[in-house]
This record gives C-alpha cells, structure tokens and sequence, in this order.
C-alpha cells in the first residue's frame, strides 16, 4: 500500500495521478469517512481513538477496495493524525508531499476565503456521484459513503455533518483542510492565514514522526520539482518499487497539466 501525505494545497492529487497511471496500482482519493470510523464523537481531526476495532475496520474497507491491486491512497488531512496512518498500515510506504511554506499556506487560505470547506456540491459528487477535480484523470477514483460509513457511526455521521453545517453557514468560520483542536479560538483571535501555518507547522511535526516510524519506507517529495525536474516522477515510481521507463513518462507529462497547480 502506498499512502500519500501532505498539507492540502501541496500536490497530493497531482502525485495520485502520476502513480494512477501505473497498471499496477487503484488510486483512492480521500475516503474522509472511512478514516474517522469510531471517531465522530470528535469534531477535530487531530483527535482520535485508536483501538483494533477501528483499524481492522478501516483496514477490511481498504483492501476490499484495492481488490488485489497496490492501493495508492491520497487523504491531506493526514497530515495532522500521523499516528492513526501508523498503527493502521504500518508496512505501508509513505510519499510525503511538501509545498513552498508561504505557497501553500496562501493556497488554503484562499480556499478558507471561499468557502470550500464543506461545500455542499463537491460532498455530493465525491460521495453521490462521479466527482472529477478539474479534469484531473484519477481524482474521481472514490468510494461511496455507503461503502465508508459504518452503522455504528450512522447517529454520530448526522450529529458531525450538523455542527459542520453549523461552523459553515451561520458561525461563518469552517476552515479549509484539517481543523485541529481550537481552531475557531485561533480563528477569531488571530486570522485564518495565522490558522494555516498553525496546520503547516503541524503537518512538519507529524512529517517526523512518519519519518521515524516507516524509515525507508517514508520519502519525502517536493511539489515544485514535479514541474521543475522531469526524472522526480521515476524517482516517484522507484521509491514505490512501480517500474517506468522514458516513454511512460513522457506520457504521463503529456496527460497532466502541471501549469494548473503552479497557478494555484
């Protein structure tokens, strides 16, 4: 199983979509659902239980997914429960993704400013309907909600979809990405780009706790190198032990626009 982990904003999507290319491999994109299994209770999502219940449960649903295949699974807000990956899929290999700090602190915060957190008609695609992110091959590879939600979590799904709408539409404050313990504290007192390098800062933290755990199963990869240096993608492929050669690569560069994430 191969897991990607970043920041939101920092190339997550463009890296599933490089390794969706291989035959080998099912691309899932963000399953957030699944992830939160027994964990509704919480409304952040650096808070979490951890039990063998949870993780066999998330495990089942994966590899039924996978059917067989190397899953390529993609979910940024990871980048904030570095431990709940661990204990989960410890034989796992990690591509972490990292994005120029102020780049991507910018990019989240632009989508906090628009309200794209929680966005009623992107949560209906994803989870009702086929949902492609702007045309991107391998973004519309996810799993329904009725194939994430447990029954046990029916009750506690409702309750957290209700204080998400909340937070969004009448508190007005429901940021983009991962909302960790006291966000709307940090919020109100200090701005939302101040919230995002709050998160940022976060995601290094548990980059190194990933790093220590999966040793030289953990690779860490730049989001700028991908439009800047072409032989990133098979130094992508090789630490995932997926074999590419020139001619694949070349398609690969020709099937995404990469221009599309520099601009955003």
């Amino acid at each position: 199983m191969i897991i990607i982990v970043g920041m939101p904003r920092s190339g997550t999507t463009l890296v599933a979509n490089i390794l969706g290319q291989s035959k080998l491999v099912k691309v899932l994109i963000e399953p957030h659902i699944l992830w939160r299994t027994d964990n509704f209770n919480y409304f952040n999502d650096d808070e979490y239980n951890i039990s063998l219940k949870i993780i066999n449960r998330i495990r089942s649903r994966f590899y039924e997914y996978a059917n067989g295949k190397i899953l390529v699974e993609k979910s940024p807000i990871n980048c904030v429960r570095a431990k709940l990956v661990y204990k989960t899929f410890p034989n796992a290999k990690i591509v972490f993704l990292e994005r120029n700090k102020i780049d991507c602190i910018n990019s989240n915060y632009i989508r906090s400013c628009k309200k794209d957190s929680f966005k009623f008609s992107i949560i209906f695609k994803k989870y009702f309907h086929k949902y492609n992110d702007t045309g991107l091959e391998y973004s519309s590879k996810t799993m329904s909600i009725f194939k994430q939600l447990y029954f046990s979590d029916i009750i506690y799904f409702i309750v957290f979809l209700f204080k998400s709408f909340y937070y969004r539409n009448f508190l007005g404050i429901l940021p983009f990405g991962p909302k960790i313990k006291g966000f709307l504290k940090i919020i109100n007192k200090n701005g939302l780009r101040f919230y995002h390098s709050i998160v940022y800062e976060m995601s290094r933290k548990n980059k190194l706790f990933l790093k220590k755990k999966y040793k030289e199963n953990f690779c860490s990869f730049n989001f700028e190198e991908f439009y800047k240096n072409d032989n990133e993608i098979k130094k992508l492929y090789d630490f995932c032990g997926l074999s590419i050669n020139e001619n694949q690569v070349k398609k690969i560069l020709k099937k995404i626009d990469r221009n599309r994430f520099v601009k955003n």
